[in-house]
């Protein structure tokens, strides 16, 4: 029930992530808005710095939720958990961060979890109605078994 955009699919169009990045770049901070080295300055691998530059997105985005799967606690993206944690925590994007999947049944892994972060956004929804914000995010029925 939730709209899912993956790292690749977020829009790269000059003008709509000048809304979100406009005043870094005017700033000088950042050369551009695919620019990770003001919090990633050694980055050496394409997928890690994609990993890092989508949640400097997120945490910009005032309606996007994240969830980074991963198969290793050790794999080559393993230096961007903590610092993808650091940048969503200090935003308050709601994110869930799944980084040694179940080797043997992930499926059922995987839905415990994904209902388990469905909680945390109805929790978080809640929070932003009390505080009157306005930012919603959609709702989700977990899916139900079929045989």
């Amino acid at each position: 029930g939730y709209p899912v955009l993956s790292i690749r699919s977020i829009p790269k169009d000059p003008a709509y992530l000048d809304q979100f990045f406009g005043k870094e770049i005017r700033s000088g901070k950042i050369e551009d808005a695919f620019d990770t080295r003001d919090v990633w300055p050694e980055s050496y691998s394409v997928n890690s710095a994609q990993k890092v530059w989508a949640a400097k997105f997120a945490a910009r985005h005032p309606n996007i939720a994240v969830v980074d799967f991963s198969s290793f606690k050790c794999g080559h993206d393993a230096p961007t958990y903590g610092l993808v944690n650091q940048i969503l925590a200090a935003s308050k994007t709601p994110h869930f961060m799944l980084h040694d999947i179940d080797a043997n049944k992930p499926g059922g892994s995987i839905k415990i979890r994904v209902n388990t972060f469905h909680y945390s956004l109805q929790r978080f929804q809640a929070e932003l109605d009390a505080s009157k914000k306005s930012v919603m995010l959609p709702t989700y029925k977990p899916a139900t078994k079929v045989s």
